[in-house]
């Protein structure tokens, strides 16, 4: 695999043809399929070097592109432990990317599906450390469709992990906590309004 890291990472860089970005994405997938039982740090780190060129690919608006590499994601996120830092890094730099900036969040909601499945109890520290930075950006992003996926990754973790949402919760700024609960009664009969909030649909 190591040996066919960077040619299979250049093909997906610069190749334009649709049935050979197929094939290297195939091809990655079998790979994770082989390594399925294996819980080397070195493997993990191979998959996740194919993690930024993959989620570029899977914002694309061409079909032949995206799909076979949101299926590739898909199927690392489920079996590879990959570092989440990677996809803060992905988001903080994507500035004028909207739909590479909400491919971050489709890709976190991939990875809670894995810890959801493995009855994972408690959050990894360093993945609850990017979910404590990256949600409060995603709350306040210029963009509808990101704050949209933002708010579905809150309650996706709040369903299952009451307690690190509200570490997250309790360290927003009182609009973002406005953001959250003025469409969620779940959160409302959870968490308090900030203290400023005197109706229970207040404004921003």
């Amino acid at each position: 695999l190591k040996t066919v890291e960077k040619p299979l990472l250049n093909v997906l860089q610069n190749e334009k043809h649709t049935i050979v970005i197929k094939s290297v994405c195939l091809l990655i997938e079998t790979f994770v399929n082989l390594k399925l039982t294996l819980h080397d740090h070195s493997i993990a780190s191979i998959f996740q070097s194919f993690i930024p060129t993959l989620l570029t690919l899977s914002v694309s608006e061409t079909v032949g592109f995206s799909n076979p590499s949101k299926s590739c994601l898909v199927r690392i996120a489920k079996y590879v432990n990959f570092n989440p830092t990677i996809v803060l890094n992905i988001y903080v730099k994507a500035v004028r990317n909207e739909a590479l900036r909400c491919g971050c969040f489709g890709l976190l909601q991939q990875k809670m599906c894995k810890w959801q499945n493995d009855n994972t109890c408690i959050i990894p520290s360093e993945d609850l450390g990017v979910l404590m930075v990256l949600i409060p950006m995603g709350i306040a992003d210029q963009h509808a469709n990101i704050r949209s996926k933002c708010f579905a990754l809150f309650m996706m973790l709040f369903e299952s992990w009451k307690q690190e949402a509200s570490l997250i919760f309790d360290n927003l700024k009182p609009k973002s906590k406005i953001f959250l609960l003025r469409d969620s009664e779940k959160l409302q009969e959870a968490f308090p309004w900030p203290r400023k909030a005197t109706s229970s649909t207040p404004s921003e």
